[in-house]
C-alpha cells in the first residue's frame, strides 16, 4: 500500500509539473486576437521537420517521433522532473509542447464543460493518441493528447498545442497530424481495449462479449444515458463479465454475495487508482445499479446485479467503448 501511495503520489507531482509547464508557456500568450484563416489549402512544401531518436534511460528505454512544423516556427527541447523530457514548438500563431517520460496521466481532460470552458472528444487514431479539444469563453483551443506504452518502456506521451489567436484551429490540427512514431518496438503501445482490459484481467475470470450497442440494468433511463454517451463518441463495445450463481446456489448464496463484493471492491479500487472519473446516474436503489465512469473521453459501466436468487441474477460486468 505504501508503495502504491508513493507511485501515485510521484505520477500527480510529474502530471502538475507537466501540466504547471503548459500555463507557465500559456502566460506568453497576449490577449486574444481574431485574425481570419485562410480557406485554401495550408501549404507545407516548405515545413521543416522535427525527428528524435533518444535513450532517455535504461529503464524506460527509446523515445522516437517526427513531426513537421511550418517556417518561422522554433522549437526548444527540455529536461523535467526525474525521467520526463519535451520539446516545445512555438510560433506566432500558437504552439505545441511534446512531453515524455515514466508515468503521468491525462486527467486533465474534463466530462463535462467548466469554467466557462468547453470540452469534446479528439484523438489522432493512426498514432494511438487520444484526448480532448478544449475551447475557452474567448473562442481560443487547446488539444490535450495521451498515449501509453505498451512495455512500460515511455509510460506516457502527452501532447498539448494551443492557439495564439482564434481561427488558427487548422493550422494547428495540421501539424498534429504530421506528428508520427518512427520507431513501432520503441513505442510499442497497446491499444485502448488491450490498456482498459488489462486493468482488471487478474481480477476474475471474465467472459468477453462484444456488444451492438450499450447494455443498462435499469431501463428508466437508458435513452438519457446512451444521449450522453453520445458525447464521447461512437465505437465498439467490449463487456467482460462474472457470474456467481450461474448454475445455482449451494444455500442462500450468501457466500457468493460476500465473493461477488470483493470483486465490486477491488475494480472500484482499480478504477480510482488507474485514473476514471466516477459520474453519478440518476438510479434508486434496486437488485440491479449501473455506475458510469469517464478516463480521457473515454466512457465506462460497471453494472451490478445483486439478487439473492437460487439461480440467475448475481453478477458484475465492465462495458467500456474502444
Amino acid at each position: 500500500m505504501k508503495n502504491n501511495q508513493k507511485l501515485l503520489a510521484s505520477v500527480a507531482l510529474i502530471a502538475v509539473v507537466v501540466i504547471a509547464g503548459y500555463f507557465a508557456l500559456s502566460k506568453k500568450v497576449s490577449t486574444p486576437v481574431s485574425m481570419p484563416e485562410s480557406e485554401t489549402k495550408i501549404d507545407t512544401s516548405d515545413w521543416k521537420t522535427y525527428t528524435i531518436n533518444q535513450k532517455t534511460d535504461p529503464v524506460n528505454g527509446n523515445i522516437s517521433f517526427s513531426m513537421q512544423y511550418p517556417l518561422g516556427w522554433k522549437y526548444s527541447e527540455t529536461k523535467g522532473y526525474g525521467h520526463t523530457y519535451g520539446v516545445a514548438f512555438i510560433g506566432e500563431e500558437g504552439q505545441i509542447r511534446v512531453t515524455w517520460g515514466d508515468g503521468f496521466g491525462g486527467a486533465y481532460c474534463q466530462d463535462v464543460d467548466k469554467e466557462g470552458k468547453k470540452f469534446q472528444p479528439y484523438s489522432i487514431s493512426e498514432q494511438g493518441l487520444s484526448g480532448c479539444l478544449e475551447t475557452d469563453p474567448n473562442g481560443l483551443k487547446a488539444w490535450w493528447l495521451f498515449k501509453s506504452s505498451n512495455r512500460g518502456q515511455i509510460s506516457s506521451v502527452i501532447i498539448v498545442a494551443r492557439e495564439n489567436m482564434v481561427n488558427r484551429e487548422n493550422l494547428i490540427k495540421q501539424i498534429l497530424s504530421t506528428f508520427k512514431f518512427t520507431n513501432s518496438d520503441a513505442m510499442d503501445a497497446l491499444s485502448w481495449k488491450e490498456t482498459v482490459y488489462n486493468e482488471f484481467k487478474n481480477l476474475a475470470a471474465w467472459e468477453q462479449k462484444s456488444l451492438p450497442d450499450w447494455q443498462f440494468a435499469d431501463y428508466t433511463y437508458a435513452n438519457e444515458r446512451r444521449i450522453q454517451l453520445k458525447k464521447h463518441g461512437t465505437g465498439k463495445i467490449l463487456m467482460i463479465s462474472k457470474s456467481f450463481n450461474k448454475d445455482g446456489c449451494q444455500s442462500d448464496c450468501s457466500a457468493e454475495g460476500i465473493v461477488q463484493d470483493n470483486l465490486v471492491a477491488n475494480i472500484k479500487t482499480s478504477l480510482s487508482q488507474n485514473g476514471w472519473v466516477s459520474i453519478s446516474w440518476p438510479t434508486e436503489p434496486s437488485f440491479y445499479t449501473d455506475y458510469l465512469y469517464v478516463k480521457d473521453g473515454h466512457p465506462l459501466i460497471l453494472q451490478i446485479g445483486t439478487r439473492n436468487a437460487i439461480t440467475g441474477g448475481m453478477y458484475v460486468s465492465i462495458q467500456f467503448l474502444y
